[in-house]
């Protein structure tokens, strides 16, 4: 009996550990994110071993995002744009984040250095209109 528990904890551990993948970890920050922005961002980027070094980018950023209920209303989910990848260890994923007031992109870099997906970059834009009127106008031209 001993030994199932041993061996069904160590397992628990080792999907934890290695089995996030980027889709997961975003998913947690998306739930995170819908009662606590501050806490969204501290845990994703604990992911990431060198944050220590973006403390001062890492508090900017939770200050902004501290203020989009008051800026953007409630927040109401979450929508894949994009998903790209130049190799099986770089990879972006970029989201429609919905708001009252607007949408807003939310791009994910994931990089796996070894056996761990850390988070590379996270970025809030609120630009997401202009970039749909650019892509418009491109396919316009192609027309």
């Amino acid at each position: 009996m001993k030994y199932f528990f041993f061996h069904s904890f160590f397992l628990f551990l080792s999907v934890i550990s290695f089995g996030q993948t980027p889709e997961d970890i975003t998913k947690r920050f998306f739930t995170d994110f819908a009662s606590n922005s501050s806490k969204a961002i501290d845990e994703i980027y604990k992911t990431n071993p060198h944050s220590a070094d973006l403390t001062e980018a890492i508090n900017t950023m939770k200050e902004v995002a501290k203020n989009y209920p008051k800026n953007l209303g409630k927040y109401h989910g979450y929508e894949l744009i994009t998903q790209e990848k130049i190799t099986n260890s770089f990879i972006l994923l970029t989201y429609m984040v919905r708001f009252d007031r607007q949408p807003m992109r939310f791009t994910f870099i994931y990089y796996k250095p070894s056996n761990e997906w850390n988070l590379y970059s996270l970025n809030f834009s609120a630009n997401l209109d202009e970039e749909l009127e650019q892509i418009a106008k491109i396919i316009e031209t192609k027309d």
